[in-house]
């Protein structure tokens, strides 16, 4: 998970994180964020995006 990395070295103030991604399950990714020492004190603002043709 590229971001987590991304995230642990540069300590941004907040992520803002969309919940289904292509990849990656968006709760994965918050799960890894929280457990880590050095982000685990990063808020996260989750955005949530639904496609209407769904």
């Amino acid at each position: 998970m590229e971001g987590v990395k991304i995230a642990s070295e540069i300590h941004p103030n907040g992520i803002i994180l969309d919940l289904v991604l292509p990849d990656v399950n968006g709760a994965k990714v918050i799960k890894e964020i929280k457990t880590k020492p050095e982000t685990r004190n990063i808020p996260i603002h989750i955005l949530f995006v639904k496609d209407n043709d769904e």
